[in-house]
């Protein structure tokens, strides 16, 4: 049980911290990302998840959008915790925006459950986000992203997450 496991508390305030500190705010975005980052954290915490699965979700886009070091990330939470961060990041240095989401989930996959999971909670609050403020273009991108994802699943790999990301794609 999460609730009340003090020392996953901790280290998701210490994470908010970190978060706080190297977040850019006032930055002119689809969605604010600190709101977004604490939803997939809270999502993964209240579902019973692992902790190195909800200090990830939590942190999953910190490397994309901050100045943040990777020693930072790795030193404070872990190799595994930095691993499913860094699967969860896209590359800038793929020019094609599909193929960079499509990169990304290719190594979640690689990943692990984990990493999935935490991918699959961070496209399921984009889709939510967008839908709630009627963004088509972003809403189409977060489910093309979740059809790709259950098309990325490992033989065996199963998680109530994906069936509600299943459920959400064919809405």
């Amino acid at each position: 049980m999460n609730l009340g496991n003090k020392i996953l508390e901790l280290k998701f305030e210490k994470a908010v911290q970190l978060l706080c500190q190297y977040m850019p705010a006032g930055q002119d975005r689809k969605k604010p990302i600190l709101m977004h980052a604490m939803r997939v954290g809270i999502y993964l915490y209240d579902h019973e998840y692992s902790e190195d699965s909800i200090l990830a979700g939590l942190l999953h886009d910190i490397l994309e959008w901050t100045e943040v070091s990777q020693k930072v990330v790795l030193d404070l939470f872990g190799q595994n915790v930095f691993n499913i961060i860094v699967a969860n990041t896209q590359k800038r240095t793929i020019e094609s925006k599909k193929e960079q989401w499509q990169d990304m989930v290719v190594r979640c996959s690689f990943f692990g459950k984990d990493a999935l999971i935490v991918k699959a909670a961070d496209t399921l609050d984009s889709l939510k986000f967008y839908q709630s403020v009627g963004h088509s273009d972003e809403i189409q991108r977060s489910m093309d992203i979740g059809k790709y994802i259950l098309e990325q699943l490992p033989e065996g790999i199963q998680d109530p997450l994906f069936d509600r990301l299943r459920e959400e794609i064919t809405k």
